[in-house]
């Protein structure tokens, strides 16, 4: 667990003592942020009270967290269905180097039988495949179709 820290804030002219683990940089660039937009907000309206003011940046602060929030999830819910499509992609690029390796075994089988024939798609390639198995058997059976 990170050490906790004192910070001496000056807001809006009054000093806060902030304990927390940030560190002093994060601290100085949030106070200097809260006393950009307090001055802002009264210089829109100087009839509001610092409260007043003060609740505002509040409101917009929450706002903008809520925000920021809802994107993080919309991000992470975007990163999960990349994942998700990223894991269908390896399936499938799976599949199609199972596909090619069915189609150079029949280009082999082929080959060895003496046979001239082009193979032009997966099926055709297993149902080489198939024949030249199917020989194989009958052969080593004596038989033949």
């Amino acid at each position: 667990m990170a050490e906790k820290k004192r910070f001496k804030a000056v807001i809006n002219n009054k000093t806060y003592t902030i304990v927390g683990t940030e560190e002093k940089s994060q601290l100085e660039m949030v106070t200097q942020l809260i006393n950009e937009q307090l001055t802002e907000v009264k210089n829109l309206s100087s009839t509001l009270t610092t409260e007043d003011a003060a609740i505002l940046v509040a409101v917009n602060a929450v706002n903008d967290q809520l925000k920021k929030q809802t994107q993080i999830l919309m991000q992470q819910k975007e990163m999960a269905e990349l994942k998700r499509a990223n894991a269908q992609m390896r399936i499938l690029e799976n599949k199609v180097r199972q596909m090619e390796l069915v189609e150079e075994k029949a280009r082999n089988g082929l080959k060895e039988a003496g046979i001239d024939q082009e193979i032009t798609n997966p099926i055709q390639a297993q149902q080489v495949l198939n024949e030249l198995q199917k020989q194989k058997i009958q052969h080593k059976a004596g038989t033949t179709d």
